[in-house]
């Protein structure tokens, strides 16, 4: 049987009084605080009870100007790196005012009209052509606008490590694409947990489809998250805009991490399920993976790393052995284990791109 907390209101409510420096026995004066809202926004309905679900229809009731504006300027700032209002976790007076006010009010309003349809709005952001922008950039372009606060391009950063992950586990085929259920534990490197608790505690990974949930579901301690999530929230705060980091560490583990190495060769093997040549194979994988076909150059380069992957592998038969146990995933039957991992090297060179880890 499963337990889950309620919260109910307290037949007599607490009593509530302003406190001098916030000491709980030391109220400044006898007169207590009732329920309510910020005079700059409107006021609770009148003829409703003072409490949570009173609160809950407040902030969504259509006549707030605040909700949907946070909102929709989260999804923005998801889409395009930066909200609107540059300052996501800051809508007040010490925030920054939006960059496009009208284009935030009527998004928000849209949001209202379509009964909060998250998706549609998604939907909306990326087929948009501010969206669809290049993010290439001239020099006259960067002096005026070094920021892209006017939106005249589009933006470039690279992607969080969560979707850098999911990404690789999509293109693979190996993501689980399961809604719901209790935390998973994926592959992470011996040690960390004992080493954090003095031995107390250690980690012990899932098996089987759990290693490949999305990382929404992956398991996490608040005293040291997944290791391959470099630029996550620490959870010990509150984390609104996103954090960007320039560690070598990401480098790495895009190259090592267990994860990512099991998701090349399960791409490569992917590649060889179905007959063909080594130009069709060569621009279904850089199409699966960057979602466009090669350039001439691009293919050339490709060509040539596979057939040095080849050789490399025909002449370390040991490392063709190691590589086909890279993860809990069971090699494909029936398929040569030296071109396996040669286009899982193809494979792991193109999830590795500059283009598949940064939106641009």
């Amino acid at each position: 049987m499963v337990e889950s907390m309620v919260m109910r209101d307290r037949g007599t409510p607490r009593n509530t009084f302003l406190l001098k420096l916030a000491r709980y026995d030391q109220p400044v004066t006898s007169e207590k605080l009732a329920h309510g809202t910020p005079t700059s926004l409107p006021p609770l309905p009148a003829d409703a009870l003072p409490n949570r679900l009173t609160m809950a229809r407040w902030l969504v009731d259509p006549g707030h100007p605040l909700t949907a504006r946070v909102a929709v300027n989260r999804l923005w700032q998801t889409f395009f790196g930066t909200g609107l209002v540059k300052t996501g976790e800051d809508f007040g007076s010490q925030g920054e005012p939006p960059s496009h006010p009208e284009l935030l009010d009527w998004l928000a309003t849209e949001y209202l009209r379509t009964g909060w349809d998250t998706k549609r709005m998604i939907r909306l952001l990326v087929t948009s052509g501010t969206y669809r922008q290049s993010s290439a950039v001239t020099q006259e372009q960067l002096d005026a606008d070094p920021y892209n606060r006017l939106l005249g391009r589009g933006s470039r950063y690279r992607l969080p490590a969560h979707v850098i992950r999911d990404q690789a586990l999509s293109v693979s085929g190996l993501m689980v694409e399961t809604i719901g259920g209790v935390s998973v534990k994926p592959y992470q490197p011996p040690g960390l947990w004992a080493d954090f608790s003095f031995g107390k505690i250690k980690y012990s990974a899932d098996s089987g489809a759990k290693l490949y949930r999305r990382s929404l579901y992956t398991f996490w301690r608040r005293s040291l998250g997944p290791p391959n999530m470099f630029d996550e929230g620490t959870r010990d705060v509150c984390h609104v805009n996103p954090q960007r980091t320039n560690t070598p560490l990401h480098a790495l583990t895009l190259l090592n991490d267990e994860t990512f190495a099991e998701a090349a060769r399960v791409l490569g093997e992917r590649l060889l399920g179905t007959p063909a040549n080594d130009a069709s194979r060569v621009r279904r994988a850089f199409t699966l993976v960057l979602s466009r076909p090669p350039t001439g150059p691009e293919r050339a380069l490709l060509f040539s790393s596979l057939d040095r992957a080849r050789r490399h592998y025909r002449a370390h038969p040991e490392q063709v052995k190691a590589y086909a146990t890279v993860g809990h995933h069971a090699p494909a039957v029936g398929l040569d284990p030296v071109e396996v991992a040669a286009w899982g090297a193809v494979a792991s060179l193109l999830l590795n791109s500059d283009e598949a880890i940064t939106r641009e």
